[in-house]
């Protein structure tokens, strides 16, 4: 089956444009990915796009300073396993 939306604007279009590049897939892929989602249905070749929104969001501070306050987790002591 196939459609043609019509009278997409230029924001819309760069936005999906962008996304689609960031993503690594066709326009039309993400499309059916984005119409998918929001009618509630998980499309069944893509089950890890879950979130893949998520990915690349953190900036390099954001990522530095979670590393920060996660750095004690990286030790393990012998006295926690007693």
């Amino acid at each position: 089956m196939a459609f043609t939306i019509h009278g997409i604007d230029q924001e819309l279009d760069k936005r999906l444009t962008e996304r689609a590049r960031q993503e690594r897939i066709s326009k039309n892929r993400l499309v059916k990915t984005l119409l998918a989602r929001a009618m509630g249905l998980v499309p069944s070749d893509r089950e890890n796009e879950d979130y893949r929104e998520f990915l690349g969001v953190w900036s390099q501070a954001d990522k530095d300073s979670f590393d920060r306050v996660q750095s004690d987790n990286e030790r393990v002591l012998d006295e926690d396993w007693k």
